[in-house]
């Protein structure tokens, strides 16, 4: 045997080298599910229970965000006089009325007449009649919760079903189910029946990330990469996927609570 065959030779105890099996969660199978957002359709009518057959999205989580905003005022704030004589209120505040009045006073001679009324307006100098009570802001309302996510889909094996299919999947849930081709009188008059609501809503969503699910959710956007690499087919090899979700209503206390995993 010569040498190069002696160098190249394999050893008898080398371990093999075993690929994983096809699967179509084929490289979250092998990942932390902490790392994978995961997102399944709900009925649109009974909000909390999945769409058996419609399913399952896994994307590896890029990036994202959670928002929750409130709506306050301060209703009094416009109603003080500063808001509704500035030019007035600011001459008193700074002096520059009582000013004025005096020049004016000794150039008629009514000095006697406006002594008082100047006196009473430097004692207002340097004051505000801005106060806690008309500045207290007043609860309106909150929105929906948001949450902008960033979502990559790889091919390890099949670009068709790890990716494509994925993304489709994400894309006809953010669309109605169905749209009526007719108009309501048009359709109505063939199908011999009034139906004020021939369309299907999209369905709702469920999101599952770092171990949360938050639902029901609406996915308000979808926005997907086109210029990526493709195999042969035409089938992203991989892609970045920014999805943009709502919920459906707005959130209180006991629905942060209860994401968390807590009961109060």
């Amino acid at each position: 045997m010569g040498d190069s065959a002696i160098a190249q030779a394999k050893a008898a105890n080398a371990s093999t080298i075993k690929l994983p099996q096809s699967s179509v969660s084929l490289l979250y199978d092998n990942i932390s599910s902490h790392l994978v957002a995961t997102i399944t359709a709900l009925d649109s009518t009974k909000e909390d229970l999945p769409v058996l057959g419609d399913g399952i999205v896994k994307g590896l989580f890029v990036d994202g965000d959670q928002n929750i905003e409130s709506q306050w005022q301060t209703p009094f704030e416009n109603s003080n006089p500063e808001q509704k004589l500035p030019t007035l209120m600011a001459g008193i505040q700074s002096g520059e009325l009582s000013n004025t009045l005096g020049a004016v006073a000794e150039a008629v001679g009514l000095d006697s007449v406006t002594q008082k009324l100047q006196d009473g307006l430097s004692g207002l100098r340097g004051k505000t009649n801005l106060t806690k009570i008309n500045t207290r802001q007043v609860f309106l309302s909150t929105a929906s919760i948001r949450l902008n996510l960033t979502l990559a889909f790889i091919a390890i094996k099949d670009p068709k079903i790890e990716v494509e299919d994925q993304i489709s999947l994400l894309q006809q849930w953010a669309l109605p189910q169905s749209l009526a081709s007719e108009g309501i009188i048009s359709g109505s008059v063939q199908s011999k029946s009034i139906d004020l609501f021939p369309s299907i809503i999209p369905p709702f969503v469920s999101l599952t990330l770092h171990g949360k699910t938050y639902k029901p959710l609406i996915i308000e956007s979808v926005q997907v990469p086109l210029n990526v690499p493709i195999d042969v087919n035409g089938n992203r090899l991989s892609a970045q996927v920014q999805i943009n979700l709502m919920s459906l209503t707005a959130w209180d206390k006991q629905d942060i609570i209860n994401l968390y995993g807590g009961s109060k």
